[in-house]
């Protein structure tokens, strides 16, 4: 990958960071070097304490040099930008899912001080922690346990009991799939549910690496359940032997977002946004938030925290939050789907660029599709897919990101950061099993 070099002079020390890597140290009025990736990155200065001082999006061109002066001692004199609210601990643990009776308390509310282990379900950890009785009864109660333990921070041990309830149940899949047998078609809902659980406990434990791919394993788990369901139904259509008004509670239950899957995109977004990598934390968000529009069960409400946390990824790249408007008034509602709709019927677009032959990727599911997209042009880029989910990316210029999708067929809709610039617009299947790329750029016209 092709890189460039960031030069940059402080009048302050302090000590660098790049996409939140900590870098180095620097001294007033010394010249420090830095070779970085080409592309925009999140540069910061921190002081001793880690508090932020100076923080700019640089794009770094590549084979070059660009240079930066760090000002901080006439900052006084210039107007300060609004500055994003915080994500207050107790308003993490509600976002991973933590019991509220672990951090609705004012020492961590009001003080922040939301460390260590909460006295609660004492009752309930006697009854499925313990280490006596039938093997059986104990790997059955391993996932349950592992939650209770989760929501008082007794984190060490969830970690060991949900590593227990995923082993137990991958090695009762294999088993059913070596001996010729159908195996349980809720296989995957339930290895996604302990996925998904053990990415939050791993996050507690500051493994970030791991809980995002524990995260990952979930979406996957969760999109190929709902895939083999419709596979039934489209099985049972038309069958003579299946009377047709049984498949309905079924089409319903698909008709609803998966609420497990929500969370799972939601958790991404909160660890993607506390390691400061915003663009992809806004992908995940708006998967999220684009599922939370389509809600119309009974417990389908407006999620506060969660709009707070799409407000404060969304100041971070620049766009406009609601809290810069007084208030939380940032809405899901406004589907994804939606945009596309608009530019599609607008015929005002351009045609995808021609891909490359999808690949066979064997550790992907037969119901998954990794696309990857490669943005070769001189602005951000911002893609939509809108087909069996719903979908957005981000990507910096001269850079690329991945994404894992259920198979199907989807529209595709790319847009730069030039009112010069037609949208791209196509529609593409994606097949199981596969890898495949799109690679975005402008010819140049003479």
């Amino acid at each position: 990958m092709s890189s460039g070099v960031l030069a940059i002079a402080s009048d302050s020390e302090g000590t660098l960071f790049v996409d939140g890597d900590k870098k180095l140290s620097v001294a007033p009025n010394k010249i420090v070097k830095l070779t970085l990736t080409a592309g925009q990155h999140f540069v910061e200065l921190r002081d001793a304490n880690g508090s932020k001082l100076w923080e700019k999006i640089v794009t770094t061109p590549a084979g070059t040099q660009i240079a930066e002066r760090i000002q901080l001692n006439s900052r006084a004199e210039l107007p300060k930008a609004a500055a994003p609210p915080e994500l207050q601990p107790w308003m993490e643990f509600a976002l991973l899912g933590r019991d509220p009776r672990a951090y609705m308390y004012p020492e961590c509310t009001i003080n922040n001080n939301c460390a260590g282990v909460v006295d609660i379900e004492s009752d309930q950890v006697a009854k499925y922690c313990t280490e006596s009785g039938p093997v059986a009864q104990r790997l059955a109660h391993a996932g349950t346990c592992a939650g209770i333990l989760y929501d008082r921070g007794e984190h060490e041990k969830a970690l060991a009991k949900v590593n227990e309830d995923i082993e137990g149940t991958e090695t009762l899949d294999r088993q059913v799939r070596s001996a010729g047998l159908q195996p349980n078609i809720n296989t995957p809902k339930f290895l996604g549910q302990v996925y998904l659980l053990r990415g939050r406990i791993k996050y507690a434990l500051l493994d970030t690496t791991s809980a995002l791919a524990d995260l990952k394993i979930a979406i996957d788990d969760f999109t190929e359940n709902r895939a083999k369901i419709q596979e039934l139904i489209n099985l049972g259509e038309g069958n003579p032997q299946i009377k047709q008004e049984s498949l309905e509670p079924v089409r319903q239950m698909l008709s609803t977002p998966d609420y497990d899957l929500m969370q799972a995109y939601k958790s991404r977004a909160v660890i993607l946004y506390r390691t400061a990598h915003y663009a992809e934390a806004l992908a995940d968000f708006n998967s999220f938030a684009a599922m939370d529009s389509k809600r119309t069960d009974a417990d389908a409400h407006e999620d506060v925290l969660a709009t707070k946390l799409g407000d404060l990824i969304k100041g971070h790249l620049g766009d406009s939050p609601s809290y810069l408007n007084g208030g939380l008034s940032y809405r899901p509602s406004a589907s994804l789907a939606q945009e596309v709709d608009e530019a599609q019927r607008s015929g005002r677009t351009s045609p995808l660029p021609t891909d490359s032959p999808c690949r066979g990727d064997g550790s992907l599911r037969a119901t998954a599709t990794r696309y990857e997209v490669r943005n070769s042009t001189e602005y951000d880029l911002r893609v939509i897919l809108s087909g069996p989910v719903e979908q957005e990316v981000r990507i910096s210029p001269n850079s690329s990101q991945t994404v894992t999708l259920p198979a199907g067929t989807y529209r595709i809709l790319g847009k730069v950061a030039s009112p010069n610039v037609l949208p791209f617009f196509g529609q593409r299947t994606f097949p199981g099993g596969a890898g495949c790329a799109s690679q975005f750029y402008l010819e140049n016209k003479p």
